[in-house]
């Protein structure tokens, strides 16, 4: 059986263009068409890899009871997504904790407002989150 072979493409002015100068053409316009695209995927590639980063170091210090140091971690998320249900309710939780165990009544009430601030975001983010009611409990009864 005989292969068919096409001699060329037609093109918009009514010339034939070959399948070489065809498959080079659809080269270019691919590699165009991907450079384009991971220009414009990038800036969130960026910002997804150090939210990840911050996450497992946020978690890593909570893990190791030490609130004070992992707070700043899931504050740093919340201003790169201000409605990451994760950050809203670990931020609320360590809030509340530190909240909790300062004597001054001046900063234990700012801290659990904060928790409790914090806690209605994640509520209102995400209204079947357990985690995000919970969080907004605790930080009422410590008031």
């Amino acid at each position: 059986m005989e292969k068919y072979r096409h001699s060329g493409l037609p093109a918009s002015n009514g010339k034939q263009i070959s399948q070489n100068r065809f498959r080079l053409m659809k080269g270019w316009v691919f590699r165009v068409y991907v450079g384009v695209g991971v220009f414009l995927v990038s800036p969130q590639t960026g910002q997804t890899q150090p939210v990840e980063t911050l996450w497992q170091e946020g978690v890593r210090l909570e893990k190791r009871n030490e609130e004070a140091q992992a707070l700043p971690y899931f504050m740093k998320i919340l201003q790169y997504n201000p409605n990451h249900i994760g950050a809203l309710c670990k931020a609320s939780k360590l809030y509340s904790r530190l909240g909790g165990r300062t004597e001054i009544k001046s900063e234990k009430k700012e801290m659990v407002l904060k928790a409790q601030t914090l806690a209605c975001e994640a509520i209102h983010t995400d209204s079947q989150n357990t985690d995000a009611h919970f969080q907004y409990i605790v930080a009422l009864s410590l008031l």
